[in-house]
């Protein structure tokens, strides 16, 4: 088998090598972990839900939030691309993004610590 059937796989082992390098196995890992915590939390959050006694439908709703965490590589780019109106003009572009980013940050951390599942149960 000489010529582009025998390249073939040797193309491939060398395609699929590259991903045996340290920083790349390190950055593989460190994606799944990221992505495991959504995975784990919409999975239990369905379960608490429905024990609860709240309508399938309802519980759907928050697949559509699921569904916006997995299709970020879509909108990401586009997302990362527009700048802030006014700040990015005064701090330029960088600053200006990290910025909004940490108040964004803030904002979260202050309404994630009043949200607990008893808040969805209404009764």
């Amino acid at each position: 088998m000489n010529g582009p059937e025998a390249a073939a796989p040797r193309a491939w082992r060398g395609s699929l090598r590259v991903y045996l390098q340290p920083r790349i196995l390190s950055m593989l890992l460190l994606g799944f972990s990221a992505g495991l915590p959504f995975y784990l939390v919409f999975q239990s959050l369905s379960a608490w839900l429905r024990q609860a006694h709240i309508q399938r439908s309802t519980i759907g709703m928050f697949a559509w939030v699921g569904l916006a965490y997995s299709l970020k590589f879509l909108w990401a780019p586009i997302v990362d691309r527009v700048p802030i109106p006014l700040l990015s003009r005064l701090l330029g572009e960088h600053r200006a993004e990290r910025g909004t980013q940490q108040k964004r940050q803030h904002s979260d951390d202050n309404e994630s610590n009043s949200f607990l599942p008893s808040h969805l149960i209404c009764n």
